[in-house]
């Protein structure tokens, strides 16, 4: 079982684009709570397979805004709750240990993740 609360901030920026436009973005603060359960397994030669389920809800922020110099353009809802499912295999190998995982996501936003994390320790 775990919890977590993950907070970011983004500073807004002024681009110019190729076509002589100003495109604005606006600050951005997101603040989420997560929660969620894991189950691995250990198999013989260190193979540790692995399901997970975790739910996460927006607590602060709620757009990404941007503007040009005459037009606000379509805000992009960060949405509220959202569900993530996932599936992968770890494996030690001496000093690294290689993570592989698919994550699923349904609610306010909605796709596939896949990763692939290879951890060296001296």
């Amino acid at each position: 079982m775990s919890s977590k609360f993950i907070f970011m901030h983004q500073q807004g920026k002024e681009l110019k684009l190729s076509s002589g436009d100003k495109l604005k973005f606006l600050n951005l603060e997101s603040g989420k709570v997560r929660v969620g359960a894991n189950i691995d397994y250990k198999l013989p030669k260190q193979w540790r397979p692995y399901i997970g389920i975790n739910y996460d809800y927006e607590v602060i922020g709620n757009k990404v805004e941007a503007k040009t110099i005459d037009i606000d353009l379509p805000e992009v809802d960060l949405g509220r709750g959202r569900f993530s499912g996932q599936v992968g295999i770890r494996k030690e190998i001496g000093k690294f240990n290689i993570n592989g995982s698919v994550m699923g996501y349904g609610g306010s936003k909605e796709g596939i993740d896949a990763m692939l994390k290879v951890k060296f320790y001296l």
